[in-house]
């Protein structure tokens, strides 16, 4: 829960406006497809892929770990993503959220796992499951099954992101949506 002094906020991969009109486009024929009563599609202006949750965060820790993460991510170099598929996650048989999954990348797990050292050292946990890169589009609606599931997973022609940036993102929930605010961007090396 977020307080006075704690805020909800995560590491994230953005998207630029070029890929969310390419994965805008990807994503229309599907989107007559599945039941739309089952899923909540979710606004394109909060289209990602999640390095790093956080969670709730005290604010005071915000300034240190902004330092420590620029420290670290300045040392890695851009690179790019391919997004290639629509599929469910966690599972076509849990199927709780419709994703754009890329391709897999070395540059981005190897990203992923420096993160996270760096962040247990700041008392965070340390991540216990494996690294499953995603870009959630949909969340299935609680008890309800999207007519079409057996359609996924499905390819597209891939659309390039250029990761040359990390974001820490601010989560706020607001009525019936959520809205995140950008507290700092980490430029990778070039």
């Amino acid at each position: 829960m977020t307080t006075l002094h704690n805020i909800r906020v995560f590491l994230a991969i953005s998207l630029g406006p070029a890929q969310r009109s390419e994965l805008q486009q990807s994503l229309n024929g599907l989107k007559q497809t599945l039941s739309a009563p089952a899923l909540r599609w979710i606004p394109e202006e909060n289209w990602h892929i999640t390095l790093k949750f956080l969670g709730n965060t005290d604010l005071q820790q915000i300034p240190l770990l902004t330092t420590a993460l620029e420290d670290e991510l300045q040392q890695h170099s851009m690179f790019q993503l391919k997004l290639t598929r629509f599929d469910w996650f966690p599972s076509a048989t849990k199927p709780t959220i419709l994703a754009a999954f890329p391709e897999p990348c070395e540059l981005l797990n190897r990203l992923a796992m420096a993160v996270d050292i760096i962040l247990t050292q700041y008392g965070f946990r340390p991540e216990t499951r494996n690294f499953r890169p995603h870009l959630s589009l949909a969340r299935t609606r609680k008890g309800q099954c999207p007519k079409g599931i057996e359609l996924l997973p499905i390819a597209i022609a891939p659309i390039i992101m250029g990761v040359e940036k990390i974001d820490l993102l601010q989560s706020q929930p607001k009525k019936q949506t959520v809205c995140y605010s950008k507290l700092a961007s980490f430029p990778l090396l070039s």
